[in-house]
């Protein structure tokens, strides 16, 4: 999987025996509804069904129990899911970037299902959900090129439900 490092860009984590260079990675730490970089201490291995997901026109693989966080288009409220209830509902993702202040949603679409797949992660701390990096910001043909245009977005995915945790909270709130 994709982890989003200190630096701001995405890494590949592809082993879990392999060197990891970055030492830091990004997370949402939702008791403190706040972005920290978190050491890596260590990394993990989840094998199991797993979902070939498309966000904001990239595709990756996600265990099929993990949830999503998703934004509510009509009351900008977040909730999370678990990514498999997303082939039945038009959920939107959020996106954002830790040094922006801004969120954009992207349709979730799902792909295809694995019955025993692997993904390899970062261990995701209590309390927390991960930044994935799905690409760039998205533009459209009246865009113009900005700085934040290279960032890489990202969406919050953790094998927790820490929705329940979120009660009212909007997604304004979670970028502030």
């Amino acid at each position: 999987m994709l982890i989003l490092p200190e630096y701001g860009f995405p890494y590949i984590i592809d082993n879990v025996s392999g060197p990891v260079v970055p030492k830091y990675s990004w997370f949402y730490d939702v008791e403190h509804n706040d972005f920290m970089l978190k050491p890596i201490r260590l990394l993990e291995e989840t094998i199991g069904p797993t979902v070939s997901v498309r966000i904001n026109n990239f595709d990756f693989n996600v265990p099929s129990s993990w949830n999503l966080l998703v934004v509510d288009a009509e009351t900008k409220l977040v909730d999370t899911v678990q990514i498999t209830q997303c082939s039945s509902s038009n959920y939107q993702a959020f996106l954002m970037h830790p040094d922006t202040h801004d969120y954009y949603l992207s349709p979730v679409i799902l792909l295809d299902l694995f019955m025993r797949e692997s993904c390899i992660h970062t261990m995701i701390p209590r309390m927390s959900m991960m930044l994935a990096p799905v690409g760039p910001h998205p533009t459209t043909s009246y865009s113009k090129k900005t700085a934040k245009s290279d960032l890489s977005y990202c969406c919050l995915l953790s094998p927790q439900d820490l929705g329940k945790y979120m009660p009212g909270v909007t997604a304004m709130e979670v970028v502030l």
